[in-house]
């Protein structure tokens, strides 16, 4: 029964923290470093997910703050566990939430233009008004 066992809890707690902290982001960045997708999240916090020795490795300004080994041992119940967790971060959490952002750019992006088009098209209307009213004002001369 893991959840007597003080590690687990204490690791489990600091996954909760992490998936927090990517909930909550509001900006996120991804790169990649190898076979790692390193997402920087605000406040200098970069979390490292190397996705062949399946690693998450946390560092806050620089500072190596701690990593997790991650891969999968079906004889090891917190290699198991640890090995979900690995995936729920990296594909429920980070690589949604990156995507959410991502959509959100674009739909601001979208509207930003569509804004633009609405004014120019505005003031070629307003143009167009302008001149004929100036060749009507010619013709009536």
């Amino acid at each position: 029964m893991l959840i007597f066992n003080k590690q687990y809890r204490a690791e489990e707690k600091i996954i909760a923290e992490l998936a927090k902290k990517i909930k909550k982001a509001e900006t996120l960045f991804m790169h990649t470093d190898g076979n790692a997708e390193v997402y920087e999240l605000p406040g200098g916090m970069w979390i490292s997910f190397n996705v062949v020795t399946y690693k998450i490795e946390v560092t806050i300004g620089g500072n190596h703050v701690i990593d997790f080994d991650c891969l999968f041992d079906s004889n090891e119940e917190m290699q198991h566990v640890r090995n979900k967790w690995f995936s729920v971060l990296l594909n429920d959490y980070a690589r949604k939430r990156l995507e959410k952002i991502e959509k959100s750019k674009q739909k601001s992006t979208g509207l930003n233009k569509a804004r633009k088009l609405i004014l120019a098209k505005k003031s070629k209307t307003e143009e167009q008004k302008i001149l004929e009213q100036a060749l009507q004002q010619i013709k009536e001369l």
